[in-house]
């Protein structure tokens, strides 16, 4: 009998089915922790833009401004179209 394994030879610690089920459960985590990290991903990105806009406003009142600030708008709205144009 082989002293080292607990009973002469079986390997209790793995089975191919329950590392099958161990598999699929890590799959299941994985994708699921993608998905709320789109989701909290798409939320941080819209208050981001938001928050350009209302700054954008803020800096329009003084004239020479007013390009610093279009350019403020479209380079961080973009990062919202890039990434529509990613999931395609």
């Amino acid at each position: 009998m082989d002293k080292t394994q607990p009973c002469g030879g079986c390997d209790r610690g793995s089975s191919p089915r329950g590392d099958t089920m161990k598999n699929q459960n890590a799959n299941l985590k994985m994708q699921n922790d993608k998905e709320k990290f789109k989701e909290n991903f798409i939320k941080r990105l819209i208050k981001f833009s938001l928050n350009i806009l209302k700054l954008s406003k803020e800096i329009k009142e003084e004239r020479v401004l007013w390009p610093v600030a279009d350019q403020l708008i479209r380079s961080s709205t973009s990062i919202g179209a890039n990434v529509v144009e990613a999931k395609s």
